[in-house]
């Protein structure tokens, strides 16, 4: 609750800083019909943001904010963003609506005051009337410099966001900041392309313009919904295996998941993040499936899985490149050819399963062999880090004799 109630101060005094410099830039004109068109789309935009699936993770109303930033006076686009987020949240109760409105202003606030500052001297800002001056044909660096505010617009408040969420969660900034942008880079580009395009449709073809921009936002942001729905159905189907490999092996029940957990709190540690991050979580997950058939619990119908995790696995497009990892933890001996990112992931899982006392000490020496020293100190040290933090500790009690 402190943490949460920082948050909201820390954004409410951006919000205020953000609103003081707005006050200061030149003022530009604009049409009342335009604002409402403006509102009545991004009222669209955010309701999709928050009463659509995945609405926590995929907020693409600010595409349309972009293109707003790139018209309208600066002041006009933050009662515009107010506006749509109020009419959007209004079921949720006047309190939650104030709040949650004022919450996500911040990041947008913050960035369209920012790119609106930069706008200024490049002559570009909408009090010189450049965008929505029909007949004005723009130079070919005025659009260049267009595109490159609409990055920094989009990857700001982008950034903001994933800090806030990040220290919201007590989750390290660094490394949350940086796995979000691995897998949302792609999204800012989009963002800021189609912001452009709907600030030039707008110029050309009014409220048809816009509506056009609201679709294609709309299709980009279901795109990106699919995507998460089909990982998250692969974590699924990952998490399923698991469970019937432990089903066979009652003894064994909880195991894959607390080395996943482990092996992801020492690859934080070592500063992965996105997908490395992510591709040492399957490869702990994983690790133990091809050895059940040495499993004296065993059922013997799970023979079907002998020749190792990778084998299983290899077929499988989502996890090709836990596969290498796999065949190093399962015969570092036979593997010849490895990349010192495998090598680094396989020594991490094999160490803490050492450390679990659910790999064998020799075949963890076999993988360490090949580790750089430096690697493999950062990794020991790391591991030590985190059996020694109170979870770890109640998880895996008196285990670092192992090592």
């Amino acid at each position: 609750m402190k943490r949460s109630r920082s948050v909201a101060l820390v954004e409410l005094a951006l919000l205020l800083v953000s609103v003081g410099l707005a006050l200061r830039l030149p003022v530009a004109a604009f049409a009342w019909p335009d604002l409402l068109w403006f509102v009545a789309g991004l009222t669209i935009l955010k309701l999709s943001d928050v009463w659509l699936p995945r609405g926590d993770t995929v907020g693409m109303s600010s595409a349309l904010a972009l293109g707003a930033l790139l018209l309208f006076d600066v002041r006009v686009v933050l009662v515009m963003l107010l506006l749509a987020g109020m009419l959007a949240l209004v079921p949720k109760g006047r309190n939650r609506m104030w709040r949650a409105a004022l919450g996500a202003l911040a990041a947008e606030g913050v960035s369209v005051v920012v790119c609106a500052a930069l706008l200024v001297p490049l002559g570009l800002h909408p009090s010189m009337g450049l965008l929505l001056r029909s007949g004005h044909a723009l130079r070919p660096e005025q659009y260049l410099f267009v595109v490159l505010v609409g990055l920094l617009f989009a990857g700001l408040e982008f950034g903001l966001l994933q800090i806030e969420i990040a220290v919201g969660n007590g989750q390290p900034v660094r490394a949350s900041l940086l796995g979000s942008l691995s897998y949302g880079g792609w999204l800012i580009a989009a963002q800021a392309s189609v912001g452009v395009l709907a600030a030039l449709m707008y110029r050309t073809m009014g409220v048809w313009g816009l509506a056009v921009s609201v679709v294609m936002i709309l299709v980009m942001r279901q795109s990106f919904v699919l995507l998460l729905e089909i990982r998250q159905a692969y974590n699924a189907t990952i998490d399923v295996l698991i469970r019937a490999m432990e089903a066979q092996s009652p003894g064994r029940e909880g195991v894959a998941e607390r080395n996943a957990e482990l092996c992801t709190a020492v690859g934080r540690e070592t500063g992965l993040h996105g997908h490395a991050l992510e591709r040492l979580r399957y490869a702990a997950l994983l690790l133990g499936v091809g050895s059940l058939e040495t499993d004296p619990e065993c059922d013997a119908d799970a023979s079907v899985l002998a020749g190792g995790p990778a084998r299983i696995v290899e077929g499988v497009e989502f996890l090709s490149d836990v596969v290498p990892v796999l065949r190093l933890c399962d015969s570092p001996r036979e593997t010849t050819h490895a990349r010192r990112s495998d090598l680094a992931c396989s020594y991490t899982v094999m160490a803490v399963g050492v450390a679990t006392n659910t790999v064998g000490h020799e075949q963890m020496l076999l993988v360490r062999e090949r580790v750089s020293p430096r690697v493999v100190r950062e990794i020991d040290r790391a591991l030590a880090a985190v059996l020694d933090s109170d979870s770890a500790r109640t998880a895996t009690p008196g285990v670092m004799g192992a090592l």
